[in-house]
């Protein structure tokens, strides 16, 4: 199964040096291979245990990239040019066991 989340390129994710990056869209394949998942099993008085296996996940990210003019104040840069750089990571045979202390506020639960 493939999931991909297309986000507002309009946030800048950093600005480096006359160059602004935003991530425009991230993709997530392999979550049908999913062979093990145990959600929530409570193992201590404030301990979930959570762990799942996977054969695969893959992960594309697509970032925009602006190239701007540095030889201009930065409250009126403006763009010189623009392009599109994409990332992908491949994991296989993935095991995770994950471990979390829940601690809750009694008074704010009422």
């Amino acid at each position: 199964g493939t999931y991909t989340l297309r986000l507002d390129d309009t946030t800048t994710a950093f600005d480096f040096g006359g160059v602004a990056f935003s991530l425009k869209e991230v993709e997530f394949t392999g979550l049908d291979s999913f062979s093990l998942l145990n959600a929530l099993n409570m193992v201590g008085p404030q301990v979930v245990s959570n762990s799942f296996t996977m054969k695969e996940l893959g992960v594309k990210l697509t970032m925009g990239v602006t190239f701007l003019d540095d030889t201009i104040s930065q409250s009126r840069r403006t763009q010189v040019n623009d392009d599109t750089v994409t990332v992908t990571i491949g994991l296989k045979d993935i095991d995770v066991n994950l471990d979390l202390v829940v601690a809750l506020d009694n008074d704010k639960l009422g």
